[in-house]
């Protein structure tokens, strides 16, 4: 048997498996490195995930007998409400039961050892992201750091680069440069916190980074999957996140020059939060697991998205905004965007 344990913002998550699950274990614990160990095990947890491991295909018992529910681009959905079934193929399932409230106990089973793990770590970034919000820590699609003091949350559209952008600053961090997250920092009102698990960048972007990122490269894995593309992954490190603190500095990045933008900087800025906060757009919210229908589960998402509008409000409220606009040079644009913020 093979067992990791971790806490995130008293989330406590427990992954087990047996041996031949191993390898799958050993990859999620290296995406969750820096919060290994980090749950008090003597010390019972308010929220709870456990996820059991099968590298093997999922008993015919365990298949479901309800009629489907939807579909996804990968998979199969069954069951309205707490207990939800989730196919992807006809060996590779996910079980999912949260009949209890603020606990979530799941199955992943698949006889691929590539689609065990993209399967576990889904549902798994998943059901953290909806315990967090019923803390009222919600999820943006954007790159978050410290500067000094200026804490800026940065919304850019996903491909344009907020990994490669991290990575720069990352490697250029000397003590006054602090991180909340690459691609999915928490927002809890007009606060920010950090959400960090590993970072990961497409093959060819890091290629093009790792002259100027050596000292990244000496954590960095090859992330092969088999739903999304392979990527890069590079760990964190404790000392490399802040604190949690207000949001005072709003940043919009854009691929090109946009006039409309530069004359209506308040409403562009709004639009920009409110698909990365409100809507959660890239955030990996995975509506197979997320889009449950019992009376409970669909009053708590509309307090999550009366919690999330509130959160807009502070933000918008609190922090100077500003446009970004990217260049072809992701090390100047990390030196502009320090300039910016400054």
């Amino acid at each position: 048997m093979v067992e990791i344990c971790f806490e995130i913002h008293k989330i406590r998550s427990t992954i087990r498996g047996e041996d031949n699950a191993k390898d799958c274990i050993e990859a999620l614990a290296e995406d969750f490195e820096i919060y290994l160990n980090s749950a008090v095990k003597d010390t019972p947890a308010a929220q709870f995930i456990e996820l059991s491991i099968h590298a093997a295909a999922c008993p015919q018992e365990k298949m479901p007998k309800t009629r489907k529910l939807f579909s996804t681009e990968y998979c199969d959905v069954y069951g309205m409400g707490k207990l939800r079934t989730v196919v992807y193929g006809r060996e590779s399932v996910v079980i999912l039961d949260a009949r209890r409230n603020g606990k979530r106990f799941i199955e992943a089973f698949s006889p691929d050892s590539l689609l065990l793990y993209d399967i576990a770590f889904s549902v798994l970034m998943s059901q953290c992201g909806e315990l967090l919000e019923a803390q009222g820590f919600h999820r943006a699609h954007a790159t978050a750091l410290r500067y000094r003091n200026t804490r800026a949350v940065c919304l850019f559209d996903r491909g344009v680069g907020k990994s490669t952008l991290t990575a720069i600053l990352r490697a250029k961090a000397q003590g006054d440069i602090k991180f909340y997250s690459d691609e999915s920092p928490l927002i809890k009102r007009g606060a920010v916190y950090p959400f960090a698990f590993r970072m990961a960048l497409k093959a060819d972007s890091w290629k093009e980074l790792k002259d100027d990122c050596k000292e990244l490269s000496k954590n960095q894995r090859t992330l092969t999957r088999r739903i999304f593309p392979e990527k890069v992954a590079i760990g964190w490190k404790r000392e490399e996140l802040s604190d949690p603190g207000p949001v005072n500095f709003l940043v919009i990045g854009m691929r090109a020059e946009n006039s409309i933008a530069e004359r209506h900087p308040q409403l562009t800025a709004l639009f920009a939060l409110m698909k990365a906060l409100f809507l959660g757009l890239g955030v990996m919210q995975m509506r197979e697991y997320y889009l449950r229908f019992d009376p409970g589960h669909l009053w708590f998402l509309i307090k999550t998205a009366v919690s999330r509008f509130i959160s807009v409000v502070y933000i918008m409220n609190g922090a100077k905004k500003a446009i970004f606009v990217r260049s072809e040079s992701p090390v100047k644009d990390a030196e502009r965007l320090l300039r910016l913020i400054s």
